[in-house]
């Protein structure tokens, strides 16, 4: 990164920190295949971990009503990989303002709907999808757990760093403990 960009960037993760949303007390934890709707936030920059959040989302689709999903994909376009794909949502540097903020309107419209759950599936800090699970209205929010962004999660899942497959596991456990709630 050069240093006017490094420097946009830690500007905005300052503005990000001072309003980041902390959990709500009155959060409504829901048992995964008792959600009525399901928000996923993912890294999509790369198609092999596309594709492992294309299959969970379309094994979600066949048990819940309403499954929307929005991939960050950190490049000024989107790949060919991404635009045959109608169903999904992608959003990528051109709709970021200047400090990494999205401005898009996929991304407000995303934000503005009051999920059941929304699963945050990123392994990586990208700072445009913690704008995007900080604002967003849903009811309840897990993500993986980390000792250096503020606490805007419900339910933090904690895995090994040096896991072999990061994303497959983040998928599993999450999967695991949203089916382990009694509401």
């Amino acid at each position: 990164m050069k240093f006017i960009e490094r420097l946009r960037y830690k500007i905005g993760l300052r503005k990000f920190r001072k309003t980041a949303r902390r959990p709500e007390a009155n959060a409504i934890a829901c048992n995964l295949y008792k959600a009525k709707s399901i928000g996923i936030v993912y890294d999509a920059t790369l198609n092999e971990d596309f594709e492992k959040v294309k299959a969970f989302v379309e094994e979600l689709k066949s048990k819940i009503h309403i499954v929307d999903s929005i991939g960050y994909v950190d490049s000024a376009e989107l790949s060919e990989f991404h635009t045959k794909h109608e169903d999904f949502k992608f959003y990528s540097k051109k709709d970021l303002n200047k400090f990494f903020k999205p401005i898009s309107e996929i991304t407000k419209e995303f934000c503005n709907c009051k999920f059941d759950i929304l699963i945050d599936l990123n392994i990586n800090e990208k700072l445009p999808n913690c704008f995007i699970v900080a604002e967003s209205q849903a009811m309840f929010k897990t993500g993986l757990y980390s000792k250096n962004e503020p606490v805007y999660y419900d339910l933090m899942i904690n895995i090994d760093k040096n896991t072999e497959n990061l994303l497959e596991e983040l998928i599993k456990q999450t999967e695991h403990y949203l089916k382990m709630i009694n509401t």
